[in-house]
């Protein structure tokens, strides 16, 4: 059978047959869209206007130099040539044919003319599109081989274990086949084993029961054997086992308590002696402790510790003398240091001491201390309140300088140049509206009393009427308007005293309240207006900052973001452009190398995740270039990418580990490989997670 170095060689090469069948299948797909999209956008070009080719204005000018040859033939050279004339012209007169061949030979060329940029466009993809039919042959083409190759390896594969008569599946499930080959061999080996081994048992057991019944029959002759399995046999060989050992492990205890019982007579007797001569040699030593202390040899331990503990009270009064004695010593010291830093700062500061002593002086320099402290506090109050006039300074002179923008926008709108005639203006727009409001009020006066005539028509009854019956009349409606307007005022006067009387028994304080709420009310609006306009005013700067630091910044990140989309695509986007949609709003768009603008919907997912991670790394490496380095960590990000892109992608992500550390998991061996044939300055460091 074959080893397993052979099933790991064909599953490797299997493996590679495979993933380049894959790879080849999706540049395949990837080349027909690509080439289906160029094919739409050639269709929509000559769907949208009729543009000629190079080929036909070639064509249109060959027919018109055979035309003029010919001519040139007959009318200048006078040779015979009816014959071509007759194939050239069949139906009309050569020169008129040769004037319409002219013709239509200009008017391709004014078409290719007028459409430059059409024709350009369109020799474009069509040369776009036989490429990429070449391209598409060439991968058909290494499909093909890869398939042929793929099944010649199966040939060989299936070669291998022909000779088995075994109809193989994968390596991999031939792996797990051996190794169920190799577990049931095993299987069959070891029943063998047990088989011989089973007979062995028997006979070794035929032996031992003959063997067990002789030495039965020497302490027992009056059990019958003949019928007695070797488990019986064994069971009273046991039991006579057991009662054996039971009399000797009795025996045997016997002769442990009574070794144990002469151990201790010897060791009580050891330790007897011992204790007597500790205690003559400890009445020795007591007599010589207390010696010195005046008692007498034989007094009681506790006497002798009484008078122990009085002397060491006696020697510990005497260490706490000498301990205040030392003490009161240091604080001497310490009060001539204090004295020589109190004056030596006096002196240092310029204080005039004038014989005073030093806790008086450090007295003095502490309240000035203090004093100093209070000042500064002062002075930090001071500033601040200095600070905050001076952002109402600034909040005056931004409130200056919009009134002066609303003052000069009404000096534009009154057409004037200075406040003075804009004031001028302003009175004489105040008195006109004045008079215009007095004209509409005498109007409104005349409408109302005119008894629904209009003021064209109460001007013609005031030119028709008697001017004299006029004043008369007028002075009598006077009259009776001023008797009217007195009893007006008379009840006037009568409501306000009621209204008064009121009051003064209600003693209701609604006005007075509301009036101090619409005080109040006033004083909110202002500072919420004055609020509002800072508000606003900030957020303008705001968003003014926003934009300038995008437009600072977004430039270098989208240009170097393109530089990597166009190496991670292999190519086949050139670079980024941000754009504005519909609505106003930013998008990116991706480039293709004929300038071809493909948005983020209309990527694959392959080309967003690499355009992902180009944006990723330019915006990385930007703010490497102006802040503390951290490290970029990625997980399984090369999973829908190919050999050569995943190469590129290694080769980018080692040249950003020469700013920062990258750390990259993956799960497949291939990146590891891939990574391997790497050299870079960084250098690469592989470590396998178990």
């Amino acid at each position: 059978m074959p080893v397993p170095e052979t099933l790991d060689t064909f599953e490797r090469r299997f493996d590679q047959l495979s993933e380049k069948i894959r790879d080849d299948g999706r540049r395949q797909k990837e080349l027909q869209e690509e080439q289906k999209q160029a094919e739409q956008a050639l269709k929509a070009l000559l769907l949208t206007s009729d543009v000629p080719t190079i080929s036909e204005l070639d064509e249109a000018r060959l027919e018109r130099n055979t035309g003029w040859n010919l001519i040139k033939q007959k009318y200048i050279e006078e040779i015979d040539v009816d014959k071509d004339i007759t194939e050239f012209a069949s139906d009309s007169d050569l020169p008129i044919f040769y004037e319409q061949k002219v013709d239509i030979a200009d008017h391709v060329s004014d078409r290719l003319r007028l459409a430059a940029d059409q024709v350009v466009k369109r020799a474009d993809l069509e040369a776009k599109i036989e490429n990429l039919k070449s391209r598409h042959d060439d991968i058909t083409k290494e499909v093909k081989k890869a398939n042929e190759d793929k099944e010649v390896h199966q040939k060989e594969w299936n070669s291998i274990w022909e000779p088995l008569g075994v109809a193989p599946g994968t390596p991999r499930e031939m792996k797990q086949w051996l190794l169920k080959v190799d577990k049931l061999i095993a299987n069959v080996q070891a029943a063998d084993t047990v088989s011989g081994d089973a007979k062995k048992l028997a006979e070794d057991c035929k032996a031992l029961k003959e063997s067990v019944s002789q030495q039965i029959s020497k302490f027992d002759s009056s059990i019958n054997l003949e019928e007695m399995g070797l488990e019986g046999m064994i069971n009273i060989c046991e039991q006579r086992i057991e009662q054996e050992e039971a009399t000797l492990e009795r025996k045997r205890q016997l002769e442990h308590s009574l070794g144990d019982t002469v151990i201790r007579i010897k060791r009580a007797c050891q330790e007897l002696t011992s204790i007597e001569n500790d205690q003559a040699n400890w009445t020795q030593e007591w007599g010589q402790a207390i010696d010195g202390l005046g008692l007498k040899p034989d007094v009681h331990p506790e006497q002798a510790t009484e008078a122990f503990d009085q002397l060491l009270a006696f020697f510990e009064k005497l260490d706490k003398s000498e301990e205040l004695r030392k003490r009161i010593y240091g604080i001497d010291q310490v009060s001539e240091k204090f004295k020589e830093k109190v004056f030596e700062v006096a002196d240092s500061i310029g204080f005039k001491g004038d014989g005073q002593e030093a806790v008086t002086i450090a007295a003095q320099l502490n309240r000035d201390l203090n004093e100093a402290r209070e000042a500064r506090a002062s002075l930090q109050k001071i500033m601040t309140q200095e600070k905050e006039i001076a952002e109402e300074i600034v909040d005056a002179e931004i409130t200056i300088q919009n009134a002066q923008d609303q003052l000069a926008a009404l000096r534009d709108q009154a057409r004037v140049e200075t406040d003075a005639e804009l004031e001028s203006a302003g009175e004489s727009s105040r008195k006109r509206r004045e008079l215009q409001q007095k004209l509409d009020t005498l109007e409104q006066e005349l409408t109302r009393n005119g008894d629904g005539l209009s003021i064209q028509e109460l001007e013609k009854e005031a030119g028709e009427s008697d001017i004299d019956a006029i004043e008369g009349e007028l002075e009598r409606v006077s009259s009776e308007l001023k008797e009217l307007q007195a009893n007006r005022d008379t009840l006037r006067d009568q409501r306000q005293t009621v209204q008064n009387e009121i009051k003064a028994k209600d003693g209701s304080a609604l006005a007075a309240n509301a009036s101090e709420e619409a005080e109040q009310q006033l004083a909110t609006m202002v500072s919420g207006v004055e609020q509002y306009l800072r508000l606003q005013i900030a957020a303008l700067i705001l968003e003014q900052r926003i934009e300038d630091y995008r437009k600072k910044n977004q430039a270098p990140v989208l240009a170097r973001a393109g530089e990597l989309f166009s190496k991670l695509t292999l190519g086949s986007y050139a670079n980024l452009r941000d754009e504005l949609d519909e609505s106003g709003k930013p998008i990116l768009l991706g480039v293709r190398p004929d300038d071809a603008e493909v948005s983020v919907d209309g990527m694959s997912d392959g080309s967003r995740d690499q355009l992902y991670l180009s944006l990723r790394l330019a915006t990385l490496e930007q703010h490497l270039s102006k802040g503390e380095p951290m490290p970029f960590v990625v997980d399984d990000i090369l999973i829908g990418f190919d050999d050569n892109r995943t190469r590129i992608c290694l080769e980018a992500l080692a040249e950003l580990a020469i700013s920062t550390q990258v750390l990259l998991f993956t799960h497949h061996r291939r990146v590891l490989e891939l990574a391997g044939e790497l050299e870079t300055q960084a250098g690469i460091f592989m470590h396998e997670l178990l």
